[in-house]
């Protein structure tokens, strides 16, 4: 037969032989005897002794002895002659004794190619078969050493390897060959089993083995080279090839006996039934796997349409019975179980469920690439928060824009899309609840924009008092006016057209977290609001919570000025509130700094926005008018000097620290100023009429 593949032992049927063999060894002296069996034209050695490694070549010093027709008996003793005429005596039952053995050895490769194809690789339906397959083999079949299993790609026409034992999966895997490429290929295409025991004939089978396909098997190969025989047969199924095997050997000894070649073929169709018991099975398994897939995605889809109805019924009868939007969060977050944010569109929390404070946007998230997308498309994203937290943005639409943004804290490994649709969908309730809120506020204001009118026209009907009564306007609590003017720019982020509305949000939002009780509308070019306090409340009380409220407005993200009026009793007398307030965005563009004044905390400057202007030049050029001429001709700054002495009151030290001068400086410059203007300092009359002309000088000066 063939040589030992694998370093496997030799068959346990062969021991009889083998004994026999060790016996002459010792009886005769032999330090070596090896017997050797001829397949067409070549040798390959059978047995072996002494036990060594394999020898590939016939040993040139030993004697060769011809049992029958294709055994040869080589040996190497110094009692040749004794060992001849015992071999001569043993010539009739010695080629059936080595029959025997070879006949048994072929029996025992059957018996063990069959356990394997009808043990381990019948019972294998996973990925493993074709390498359990092609393990079988090289196991099984003497003179396989290492083998490839290709398949037949319909998409490309090409056969692949599936998998390959003696060969390196990086480099094998580059392999395409066409359906007539080497002797894969021709034995895929004749559908033959064909062998090669010679290198000149496996040459001349692969030579049609493209140079990049030959560069790969030999890179591929444990042994680095080409191999020295191949046996190849297909893999058919119902008449068609759907693959190939092809065994090599390569040691230089290696050969596929014509007993193998019988053995194999009288299991080829036994592999091939496995072939299309293995490929039923697995297109079996797929159709499960993918009923699998079907009833867990209608089973998914049924739960998600129940949950959906379920929630539509919940939202339905809340939206019947006139809840509001903090039941309509509840019914959602009892749904998606996730933290919930409903913001309107200058990201005021409208209401929230499930929340902590860990739960906050992002800085500058109507600028982030997400949220610009969600406002432009009307569509959800989603905004990466941590590596496992996923910020879900749902823009809430009504009227065709952007009105809010429903907000959830997700985890990315939990959350599902069902939960995503749920959200996206009661969106939509959300967004038909704050447009019926939105509707009922714009009722509101314009009614109040129409009291407030005719109460600065000083028109009173018992209609328009009953309107405010409806409005909770108590004729007998305090009021005072807000005026706030404001450019598009004042609200980043926000349309132009949508600019005004922002400001009237935000001015509620922040009269409510002060607790003032106020009503905003658009009137004559501007913001204005009526702020109201109960008529027994301590002036201590209104004052804290006006100074809270003005802190809060230097907080707005944006350029506007409000001016807030004195307190009036009864809103049908807030004109000199209104008028108030007027003047104070008056002095706040003058002093072009700040974005509130309060007309309860403007002093002097409320007078001399009423006095006559040109009386106030004149009262500035009397007081201060030669410190001025004397400034501008001798280029000094004397003015400059007695502004921040005044504003210090008088103190010497601080003055020279704000004007960084000496202490002497700041005598002889109060001297120059005392002996231009003929007046002394230290007078309280003079010094009044100078802290006076000087505080007029800035009111205009702006």
């Amino acid at each position: 037969m063939t040589i030992r593949t694998r370093n496997q032992k030799q068959p346990d049927n062969r021991h009889f032989v083998a004994a026999t063999l060790h016996n002459w060894c010792s009886r005769f002296a032999l330090t070596h005897l090896s017997l050797w069996e001829r397949v067409g034209d070549r040798k390959h050695c059978i047995w072996a002794f002494p036990q060594q490694d394999y020898i590939a070549k016939l040993p040139k010093a030993a004697d060769c002895v011809s049992v029958a027709d294709h055994f040869l008996l080589v040996f190497d003793t110094e009692k040749t002659a004794v060992f001849r005429d015992y071999l001569q005596q043993c010539r009739t039952f010695l080629p059936v004794c080595f029959e025997a053995a070879l006949a048994l050895e072929k029996r025992s490769v059957e018996e063990k190619l069959w356990l394997g194809l009808s043990g381990e690789v019948l019972n294998d339906v996973d990925d493993s078969f074709y390498t359990k397959l092609l393990d079988t083999l090289i196991t099984g079949l003497p003179g396989a050493e290492a083998g490839l299993l290709l398949l037949n790609n319909e998409r490309t026409s090409k056969l692949v390897i599936e998998s390959g034992i003696g060969f390196d999966h990086e480099y094998y895997q580059r392999i395409q060959l066409s359906s007539d490429e080497s002797l894969a290929g021709t034995a895929f295409s004749k559908q033959e089993l064909l062998v090669y025991n010679t290198k000149t004939a496996l040459q001349q089978a692969m030579a049609s083995l493209s140079p990049k396909n030959r560069d790969y098997l030999i890179q591929a190969a444990q042994w680095k080279r080409m191999p020295s025989t191949a046996l190849a047969f297909p893999i058919i199924n119902n008449q068609q090839s759907f693959g190939v095997v092809v065994l090599f050997g390569f040691s230089d000894g290696s050969c596929f006996s014509p007993e193998i070649v019988d053995t194999l073929q009288n299991v080829l169709n036994y592999i091939s039934l496995l072939y299309g018991r293995y490929k039923n099975q697995r297109e079996a398994k797929k159709t499960k796997r993918e009923l699998d897939i079907t009833y867990r995605a209608l089973r998914t889809e049924h739960s998600q349409l129940r949950k959906t109805l379920d929630l539509y019924n919940i939202l339905t009868a809340l939206s019947r019975n006139n809840k509001g939007i903090n039941e309509i969060m509840s019914a959602m977050y009892s749904t998606a179980h996730t933290p919930i944010v409903y913001y309107d569109e200058l990201l005021f929390p409208i209401a929230s469920c499930g929340t902590s404070e860990q739960h906050v946007l992002p800085d500058h998230f109507l600028k982030t690439r997400e949220a610009r997308y969600s406002v432009r498309v009307k569509k959800w994203q989603l905004l990466k928060l941590t590596e496992d937290e996923l910020l879900l943005i749902i823009p809430v639409v009504g009227a065709e824009r952007v009105i809010g943004f429903l907000c959830a804290w997700i985890n990315k490994n939990t959350f599902n899309d069902s939960d995503r649709t749920l959200l996206e969908y009661s969106a939509s309730f959300l967004g038909l609840e704050s447009m019926k809120r939105q509707a009922v506020e714009q009722t509101k204001r314009q009614l109040f924009g129409d009291i407030f009118d005719q109460v600065l026209s000083n028109t009173f009907n018992e209609n328009m008092l009953q309107q405010a009564k409806n409005l909770d306007l108590n004729e007998k609590d305090l009021y005072t006016v807000l005026i706030c003017e404001y450019t598009h720019a004042a609200t980043p982020g926000i349309q132009e057209q949508f600019a005004s509305e922002a400001c009237m949000k935000w001015l509620e939002q922040a009269l409510k977290e002060v607790t003032i009780k106020g009503l905003v509308a658009h009137r004559r070019g501007a913001i204005v609001a009526f702020l109201s306090f109960p008529s027994d409340a301590e002036k201590r009380t209104i004052d804290s919570k006006l100074t809270r409220f003005s802190t809060r407005i230097n907080q707005f993200p944006g350029a506007i000025k409000v001016g807030i009026g004195r307190l009036e009793e009864g809103f049908i007398r807030i004109n000199q509130s209104y008028n108030d307030a007027r003047q104070c965005i008056r002095l706040l563009k003058k002093k072009k700094s700040g974005k509130v004044y309060r007309f309860s905390s403007g002093g002097i400057d409320h007078l001399l926005m009423n006095h006559d202007p040109d009386e106030l030049k004149l009262f500035v050029e009397d007081h201060l008018g030669l410190l001025l001429e004397y400034d501008a001709r001798k280029h000094k700054e004397l003015l400059k000097t007695l502004l921040v002495y005044l504003e210090h009151n008088r103190n010497l030290q601080k003055t020279t620290e704000a004007l960084m001068i000496h202490h002497n400086t700041l005598y002889y410059r109060i001297n120059q100023i005392e002996a231009i203007l003929s007046v002394k300092l230290s007078h309280s009359e003079d010094w009044m009429n100078l802290a006076m002309a000087c505080r007029i000088y800035q009111f205009l000066q702006g």
